[in-house]
C-alpha cells in the first residue's frame, strides 16, 4: 500500500518558486502540490494556472486550509524568518529553500 502524499503550498512564484511547484506537481512521489501563493497576486494566478492548482488570495487564506500539511517558502530571503515562524505558528510543517 502507498502512504499518502503529503499535500504542500509554495509561497513565492518567482524562479524558484516555479521550480519547487513544478517539482511538486510532477515529479515528487512522495508529496504533491495543491496551492500556490505570492504576494504579487497575477504571478501566483500563472503560476498556478500552469501548474492546475488554486492560487490562493492571501497567506492567511492558504494556511487556514485544513488539507494543507506544510509550505515551501521560495521567496526572498528577507522575508523567510517571517514566513517560516507564521507558517510554523499556523501547524504547517515548513521547508525554506534556503538558509533563513
Amino acid at each position: 500500500m502507498t502512504p499518502p502524499r503529503a499535500r504542500l503550498a509554495v509561497v513565492g512564484a518567482g524562479r524558484m518558486g516555479k521550480v519547487h511547484a513544478a517539482n511538486l506537481a510532477s515529479r515528487c512521489e512522495s508529496a504533491t502540490l495543491v496551492a500556490v501563493f505570492d504576494a504579487v497576486p497575477a504571478a501566483a494566478g500563472l503560476l498556478a494556472g500552469r501548474l492546475g492548482v488554486p492560487a490562493a488570495a492571501s497567506l492567511d487564506e492558504l494556511l487556514s486550509r485544513d488539507d494543507l500539511a506544510g509550505v515551501v517558502v521560495a521567496t526572498p530571503t528577507a522575508s523567510h524568518a517571517e514566513l517560516a515562524a507564521t507558517a510554523a505558528a499556523a501547524g504547517k510543517h515548513v521547508f525554506c529553500e534556503k538558509p533563513l
